[in-house]
């Protein structure tokens, strides 16, 4: 599942991992296979303010695993609105936004299945998440940063996009997402969930809103008869 994105400055949550496995064996029996649920955004806190948003959970199949998105970063009032970091996972949160110091860096994503997360800008805009397909891009004045571009794969017979970044949020412009992610939110404004089922990231929102959920994920099997 994608990584839920931040609250606060906020940015955006990570795509979850995408592993693709071209050849495998599965030993005749039962296995187990669990579909990750996508991370959590959330309202303010009133003892820090921002809040970071959760990480993906993984998605398995039999002992093959693949790490959800890490979530992403905010400000905290706790250190004069200093930036925070992107959750580390299958690919990376962006970082925070940040009215002192500088930005904290994105999340790292893991080698093979996702890519980093971005830097933010001042308090104007959020860093966006990585996604399978690419790195995030950094926030600009006023605007989040963009999602990292998602992966395709035709497993199920037709193209689909998977695991694409979340935005981050923008004073003025709210972030893109990859394909599967939420777009950051603009202003005031909370942005909407990712999609079901493709892995993306959360969007990134402002002080007064809500972060929006990362997308759970997938596993799909395609056998030879």
């Amino acid at each position: 599942g994608g990584g839920g994105g931040g609250l606060y400055y906020g940015a955006g949550g990570g795509g979850g991992g995408m592993l693709v496995v071209p050849s495998a064996y599965l030993a005749v029996g039962t296995h187990t296979v669990h579909i990750g649920s996508g991370g959590q955004g959330h309202a303010r806190n009133a003892v820090n303010g921002g809040v970071a948003g959760e990480n993906g959970e993984a998605s398995f199949l039999a002992d093959y695993y693949s790490s959800g998105g890490g979530g992403g970063g905010f400000a905290t009032y706790a250190t004069s609105w200093w930036s925070q970091n992107g959750g580390n996972g299958g690919s990376g949160g962006g970082a925070g936004g940040y009215n002192g110091g500088s930005s904290k860096a994105g999340g790292s994503g893991t080698t093979g299945i996702g890519n980093d997360g971005g830097q933010s800008f001042t308090t104007t805009g959020g860093g966006a998440g990585g996604g399978a397909g690419g790195v995030a891009g950094n926030a600009t004045s006023g605007v989040g940063g963009a999602g990292g571009i998602a992966l395709a794969n035709d497993y199920t017979g037709v193209s689909v996009d998977y695991a694409g970044g979340g935005g981050g949020w923008g004073s003025t412009t709210g972030g893109t997402a990859g394909v599967g992610g939420a777009t950051g939110a603009a202003g005031t404004a909370s942005p909407t969930n990712a999609a079901a089922n493709l892995g993306g990231g959360g969007g990134g929102a402002s002080t007064t809103a809500t972060a929006s959920n990362g997308g759970s994920g997938v596993v799909i099997i395609r056998y030879a008869v």
